[in-house]
């Protein structure tokens, strides 16, 4: 028995907009569900004061995991469940009760295998990036002169200093090309968020995910490009807010270790509140109409393409069975 679906017709991104319109309310719920629990997580993060005046920064983050792990994580599962909904419904539960557990233990397993391809870029923006701001000078720069020292074929010593320029592009090169592996390594999965956990299980969710890749690879790519694309107009803006900011408190004709120490102080002291103001901005007018579009992009596309899956194995499964008849009767 054929499954019955929608008609696919249009573009993904056509579809996505349709979706939007016809369905604004269910949409903007939706979103505004997952927006509280981001912003939950974030609070702590950015404002550990919130639990108390003197509470330490780890006990912050520690509570903004468990929000994460417990609350964030299982909502990012429902939303998607019901953006996908919206396009391709097949193999949906008809239980009320959400599997919560499911949803924890799938959302672990996909942050896990994610995380391990961004090891490396992680590692290095914690050491270059949130270490600047908190190391001493000396330690900080250690394996920047360790490095140059090498590229040089000098054996790296304590007060070696060698090539730092070429060391530093070097370092730069790594980081971007670090960036795409963990890119990629988190692209490989996407699927699973859309796919019905409650239905199928989570391993078996990551079966399906990866046969939907392998399957429609070429056409995954491009709809990953145009999600990146849609996030250029919010880094531009966050981007702009920054360097308008840091170039009205920093004179960059002073000699280089002035500005870095400049650069390290801005770091450690809070965003003024005609800043904050500007960020959010940026993020309700550029990021977030750009970021709802994206996620139905991608409910619209998994959708799709779980309907080209099903009715493949459909179809193969009615060859077999002729092949099966065929058998039967010459036999």
């Amino acid at each position: 028995m054929a499954i019955k679906e929608t008609a696919d017709r249009g573009t993904i991104g056509k579809k996505a907009m349709r979706a939007i319109g016809k369905h604004f309310d269910r949409v903007s719920a939706v979103t505004l569900v997952r927006l509280g629990a981001h912003l939950a997580f974030f609070a702590l993060v950015l404002f550990p004061g919130i639990l108390g005046v003197n509470t330490p920064r780890w006990v912050a983050w520690l509570c903004a995991a468990a929000i994460y792990i417990l609350g964030t994580i299982p909502l990012r599962f429902w939303a998607k469940e019901k953006m996908r909904r919206l396009f391709y419904s097949h193999h949906a539960s008809n239980r009320k009760n959400y599997p919560y557990e499911k949803w924890v233990k799938t959302g672990l397993l996909r942050y896990g295998r994610g995380l391990l391809w961004g090891i490396p870029f992680l590692a290095g923006f914690f050491y270059f990036v949130i270490g600047y701001s908190v190391l001493d000078a000396k330690t900080y720069e250690a394996p920047i002169h360790w490095l140059a020292m090498l590229l040089e074929g000098k054996a790296p010593t304590a007060t070696g200093t060698g090539n730092v320029t070429l060391a530093m592009i070097l370092i730069v090169c790594l980081m971007a090309f670090f960036a795409c592996l963990f890119a990629y390594g988190w692209w490989r999965d996407l699927p699973v968020g859309y796919l019905p956990v409650q239905s199928i299980g989570t391993w078996k969710s990551f079966r399906w995910a990866k046969r939907i890749r392998k399957s429609n690879e070429n056409e995954m790519r491009g709809h990953a490009a145009v999600n990146m694309l849609l996030t250029l107009p919010a880094l531009i803006g966050f981007g702009a807010v920054a360097v308008l900011y840091v170039r009205e408190k920093i004179d960059f004709s002073l000699p280089m270790q002035i500005v870095l120490n400049r650069v390290k102080n801005l770091l450690n002291n809070p965003l003024p509140t005609a800043q904050i103001l500007q960020l959010i901005a940026v993020f309700v007018i550029l990021y977030l109409p750009f970021c709802v579009l994206r996620k139905m992009r991608n409910a619209a596309l998994i959708g799709k393409l779980m309907r080209e899956q099903t009715g493949r194995h459909h179809r193969e499964g009615e060859k077999e069975t002729e092949r099966e008849d065929g058998g039967h009767a010459a036999g």
